[in-house]
């Protein structure tokens, strides 16, 4: 009897695991027929962009082409595959055909690589893309332009004028970056010195930028000046660190000009030569104030 007993327990045992193990395979039977095939085969097409550049439309108004598109942000065929550092090789999943490519041009707010972000003053580039089963790799070379509704209340190039006061000079010589003339702040062992520019207007609201070219032996600030009711606000806006070539930087000062009411600003470059023995020097170029 009690053998039986073992028995039955047994085959009952045996029941409920056959039963378990077809339920898995029928689970897993199920799941992979539902599965889609992956595209191409699962094997994917690249995309290079090496690098971007700026083509300026109307040089008198826009300035220079100088850029620092160091990132893209890219969409294919309406799907988004992130933000990417240049030089880049990315893999794109997709079948053979036609999709329209989104490419929109990134910076470094202030030059902090944690300040990544789209730069709204430059239009998009869209183009198509055919992907060919013959064909893996594809290579795009974005050429972005300023938005036609782009105001450039400032264009300093210091080619034909200075619209700051007399703390920064107009150089010619080999310190200088493009054309024929630059700004030098000159610094004396020991000494500070601040230069600003006229009053400008940028309307309440706007989403609004600097540019700037720049190689300085110390550091320097860039800030703004407001003025309400007989009242001087002064915001620094970013400390720059010494460089020793000429680089390129992209200020956004959406944020402090949305809290000021006034819609008039100059803009300063504060510097200080904590050096006893030597003198110092400050170079600048194509400082531009834009806005949306």
């Amino acid at each position: 009897m009690t053998i039986n007993k073992q028995k039955a327990r047994y085959l009952c045992e045996m029941q409920k695991l056959l039963y378990t193990l077809g339920l898995f395979t029928f689970v897993l039977f199920i799941s992979n027929s539902c599965q889609k095939p992956l595209p191409n085969g699962g094997k994917p097409f690249y995309i290079v962009v090496d690098s971007a550049k700026v083509q300026i439309d109307n040089p008198s108004v826009q300035g220079t082409s100088s850029s620092k598109l160091e990132q893209i942000w890219v969409e294919v065929g309406g799907n988004d595959l992130g933000v990417y550092a240049l030089p880049i090789k990315f893999p794109v999943l997709s079948n053979p055909g036609t999709y329209k490519i989104l490419i929109q041009p990134a910076i470094k707010n202030k030059g902090i690589s944690a300040q990544r972000q789209i730069y709204p003053l430059l239009q998009s580039v869209y183009e198509d893309i055919t992907f060919d089963a013959n064909t893996s790799t594809y290579v795009i070379h974005p050429v972005y332009r300023y938005q036609s509704s782009c105001n450039f209340e400032m264009n300093e190039t210091f080619e034909f004028s200075n619209n700051f006061d007399a703390n920064l000079d107009v150089i010619n010589d080999s310190n200088s970056f493009e054309g024929t003339n630059s700004g030098m702040i000159t610094l004396p062992p020991s000494s500070g010195k601040t230069t600003a520019t006229n009053w400008l207007n940028i309307p309440v609201g706007s989403v609004a930028y600097l540019e700037l070219n720049y190689k300085t032996e110390v550091p320097f600030s860039v800030g703004l000046f407001s003025e309400e009711s007989g009242n001087t606000t002064d915001i620094q806006l970013v400390v720059i660190d010494t460089k020793s070539y000429w680089n390129k930087m992209y200020i956004d000062i959406t944020p402090e000009i949305s809290n000021i009411n006034t819609g008039s600003y100059k803009f300063y470059f504060k510097s200080y030569n904590d050096d006893s023995t030597s003198t110092k020097k400050v170079f600048v170029d194509n400082f531009k104030v834009i806005y949306l």
